[in-house]
């Protein structure tokens, strides 16, 4: 499948290109990378996904492509915070479970409780797990894939990361992934949020996004091998900007 090699070729490049970047070694160059890295998801995302809309075809990605099992897992912290801002008397089981629950501030994102955890929790509750609970947040949109989604978005419309832990990949001894990629982890930060719980920032390190784009690359190219499809008939080129004024 020559149209596949040059579609898979294109992108080994481009993440070549962005490991090699040569910038000024400062606080924003990770910045500046990390957009590269989620630039080349997203165009992978459209190829797997042409027909889904751009939230749904990235998460799905990430789930699905990436080789991180820990994107289905729900940041306690991050659920943690939604029940407190819930009312205790409907969601007594929610805050049964956070007060119950010790939650190491060193740990990784590997500690994290699973989706089907959460979800059995909310079961016992009568909670759907895409109701809204508080303004527009889900328990669905505490996984991991969904907030690498916040985080892809604040990088590439706001040009900043979220939250302010600090990326330290030489902290002490991280958990790494086989390959030596630090895991996404959580930073501790000297203040404690009003329950009296250290507050923790979640970190996604810029070697984890290289790993997650190669592994994205890889198990797309098994993925089109495998339904015999050229990844160039998911997009429609041509002279106009707007697709669908070119020929399909």
């Amino acid at each position: 499948m020559k149209d596949l090699q040059s579609f898979v070729g294109y992108f080994k490049q481009y993440l070549q290109d962005i490991e090699f970047i040569s910038l000024q070694q400062n606080s924003n160059t990770r910045i500046y990378k990390k957009v590269l890295y989620v630039s080349v998801l997203d165009a992978i995302s459209a190829s797997i996904f042409p027909k889904e809309i751009n939230r749904e075809r990235f998460i799905k990605l990430i789930s699905e492509f990436c080789d991180w099992p820990e994107s289905r897992r729900v940041s306690f912290p991050h659920f943690r915070r939604l029940v407190h801002l819930l009312p205790e008397s409907r969601f007594e089981v929610l805050h049964d479970y956070v007060k119950k629950t010790k939650f190491d501030p060193d740990s990784r994102i590997d500690k994290d409780p699973s989706f089907a955890e959460i979800a059995e929790l909310c079961k016992e509750s009568g909670i759907a797990t895409n109701e809204k609970l508080f303004g527009r947040i889900t328990i669905g949109d505490l996984k991991h894939s969904s907030l690498f989604w916040q985080l892809r978005n604040g990088l590439v419309h706001e040009f900043r990361k979220r939250g302010q832990g600090l990326e330290d990949e030489e902290s002490s001894d991280p958990k790494v992934y086989p390959n030596g990629v630090v895991m996404p982890y959580y930073h501790s930060v000297n203040n404690c949020d009003d329950q009296g719980n250290i507050h923790l920032e979640l970190v996604y390190p810029l070697g984890f996004f290289k790993r997650i784009a190669e592994s994205a690359l890889k198990n797309a190219e098994t993925h089109f091998r495998k339904i015999d499809y050229n990844p160039y008939d998911s997009f429609r080129f041509g002279p106009f900007y707007l697709e669908d004024l070119n020929s399909p």
